[in-house]
């Protein structure tokens, strides 16, 4: 439940010094205190950060507690963006072939004896010869032939609507703008070529996840796997993104623990995601090389995978 914001608006900060540079970050303690009871515990309690009063997270990043603090005072977070990663083919203009072997053509400069003079033949242009037909005729304009059985006279004209006052014009003015405009929902941007790395976007919401994980944050750990979710659902995987994938599963298998009974909710909707589009990913390297260096992937994933041949 959210807490009313009259009840920790005056209350004292708790100060956080975050990342390994120890930048001081400051919360109101009431409102901290209110996501969890490990936080509680851990600003209110009997542990030394309460006596004196400040908590240190050199194990978290900036700005993953950023976005923790944004939940806390707004009920949710903002989500990093995607990194444009344009194609860049290395270019032998020497032998005219960039790296993937297709014909690069030479670079033109404006010194005419810069070139041989086959190629200045082959780029000179010949000025066209146009050769346009003669404007068409104005055809004669029919003379307009009148119904001589059409009523020529005068129809009665629609009575105006009476005009309103000065001050009812203002006042349906102000009525106008009396809406309440709600912020708009939350909508996971969609890739539209593979040059768009979302490395960012899916680690910004691991890091997170693992955050809230750590602290027994449980709203923020439901918002958390629900906006991934729509990020994955939403993320078109081709082959020169398969390595953003790749990693977000090596990230939360290397944050997060494994369970002799049941497997973590971070795991398991990676490894959800992984099942689906398994055909993409299992011939990626780095993928077979997760596979060898942690077990726990495989063991997660084989029975999925049976599931899904059955």
């Amino acid at each position: 439940m959210a807490l009313e914001f009259h009840s920790f608006a005056d209350a004292k900060p708790f100060k956080f010094l975050v990342g390994k540079a120890g930048k001081p970050f400051f919360v109101h303690a009431k409102l901290a205190s209110h996501q969890s009871s490990t936080l509680a515990t851990l600003i209110d309690g009997a542990m030394v950060e309460a006596e004196r009063e400040f908590a240190v997270f050199d194990d978290v990043e900036e700005k993953t507690f950023i976005r923790f603090m944004e939940f806390a005072y707004t009920g949710d977070y903002s989500v990093a963006e995607p990194v444009v990663v344009p194609h860049q083919p290395d270019i032998d203009v020497e032998n005219g072939e960039d790296s993937r072997g297709g014909s690069v053509s030479p670079k033109m400069t404006d010194d005419p004896d810069a070139y041989p003079p086959d190629v200045l033949e082959e780029v000179q242009v010949e000025e066209p010869d146009f050769d346009f037909p003669p404007p068409p005729r104005k055809k004669d304009k029919k003379k307009r032939i009148t119904d001589p059985w059409a009523f020529s006279g005068d129809e009665p004209a629609a009575p105006e609507p009476p005009k309103k006052s000065k001050g009812e014009q203002l006042w349906e003015s102000f009525q106008d703008e009396a809406i309440v405009r709600a912020p708009s929902p939350w909508r996971p941007t969609t890739n539209s070529d593979d040059s768009e790395d979302y490395t960012l976007v899916f680690l910004c919401h691991a890091k997170l996840y693992v955050f809230a994980d750590k602290y027994s944050v449980e709203p923020l750990l439901n918002l958390v796997l629900q906006k991934l979710r729509l990020n994955l659902s939403r993320f078109i995987l081709h082959s020169r993104r398969i390595g953003d994938v790749v990693e977000l599963l090596q990230y939360a298998y290397e944050n997060t623990a494994d369970y002799r009974d049941g497997i973590d909710r971070l795991r398991d909707m990676v490894t959800d995601y992984v099942v689906c589009h398994l055909e993409k990913i299992v011939g990626h390297s780095d993928f077979g090389k997760l596979l060898k260096e942690n077990g726990d992937v495989a063991k997660d994933l084989m029975p999925k995978l049976v599931r899904r041949l059955d």
